[in-house]
């Protein structure tokens, strides 16, 4: 018998006594989600609350993504379904810090004990009454652990069933315009929040295209800042168009994501159309103050108004 036929028989008696492929072992991580209200309602312009709960079941320590608000780790699955008729389902979910790092920051590692659990909470305010079923799921490097969703049931206040931002300025007086969160509801959950912690407050318009738009929400007025985070972009799916009065998000450097800038379009604009997630239109009458500063005197360079056009404020209300 050759060399070469002894060492095939060899190898072939080696893989026989090998071990077979262990199955999978199930994962020893459950999710649960629980809502601040047991009865689940809420009015519309309340918040909600949402507490997940992580728990390692098994005998062993498991690493683990630490809990956070993130692609990463806790997102939640929306099913909508609006009053007076519609379904839509969307992801509440961001990128954290932004877009143009995720991708080299690695999620932070924990190790979560044997028979031990963490927990993290999350508010979300109403856009819409309705009935919205909402799904928390967990990523992690062993994969996806999904919790049974809870169910909330938004009513319309006495003031009204639409939410309305106004932005007031010190130089131009104030303009107000009202959301479309069955267009945006991902992109307006997040606008809406930033509303509410009054993260626009002092800012000033700092780009200016006279005939076309006007952009704010810029924390370093340069147009490269944002909220310390990105979600992604809800254009593509609209049938929404920009015409005067159109108030959008802009993306950051890496198309497909926004943030917290925003801009109100002065003139039909049909190249912005898919490309930039509209959010609201502004109220019947309010142009004027739109076009007001639309009219700066800017920079050629940065299309910056050489005198700075300041926010004074930006609410929300109910009507």
């Amino acid at each position: 018998m050759t060399r070469t036929l002894l060492l095939t028989l060899a190898l072939a008696a080696a893989a026989v006594a090998q071990d077979p492929p262990k199955p999978k072992a199930e994962s020893q991580l459950t999710l649960t989600a629980t809502l601040d209200r047991a009865d689940g309602k809420y009015v519309l312009g309340e918040d909600l609350q949402i507490e997940v709960k992580l728990e390692n079941t098994g005998d062993k320590d498991v690493e683990v993504n630490e809990l956070a608000y993130e692609e990463s780790s806790v997102s939640y699955a929306v099913k909508a379904d609006w009053t007076g008729g519609g379904t839509r389902e969307y992801m509440l979910a961001v990128a954290r810090p932004d877009a143009h790092v995720k991708a080299r920051l690695a999620p932070g590692r924990v190790m979560l004990g044997a028979k031990k659990s963490m927990s993290c909470v999350r508010r979300f305010p109403t856009i819409a009454p309705g009935d919205f079923a909402i799904t928390a799921r967990y990523q992690s490097g062993a994969g996806e652990v999904v919790a049974t969703a809870v169910k909330a049931k938004v009513e319309g206040s006495t003031a009204g069933n639409k939410l309305v931002v106004t932005v007031a300025t010190h130089q131009h007086g104030s303009f107000s315009f009202e959301l479309r969160p069955q267009d945006a509801p991902a992109s307006v959950t997040s606008f809406v929040e930033l509303v509410k912690k009054d993260f626009y407050r002092d800012m000033i318009f700092f780009r200016v295209i006279p005939k076309n738009w006007i952009q704010t929400g810029c924390p370093y007025a340069t147009g490269l800042g944002g909220p310390g985070y990105a979600m992604k972009s809800e254009a593509d799916t609209q049938t929404a168009v920009h015409e005067p009065g159109t108030v959008s998000l802009a993306g950051n450097e890496k198309g497909g994501w926004t943030g917290s800038q925003f801009f109100v379009t002065l003139s039909r604009l049909p190249g912005l159309d898919k490309k930039f997630t509209i959010i609201g239109k502004l109220v019947d009458g309010q142009i004027d103050v739109v076009n007001a500063i639309g009219k700066a005197d800017v920079d050629k360079n940065t299309d910056r108004p050489r005198n700075d056009i300041r926010i004074q404020s930006v609410t929300l209300a109910v009507k």
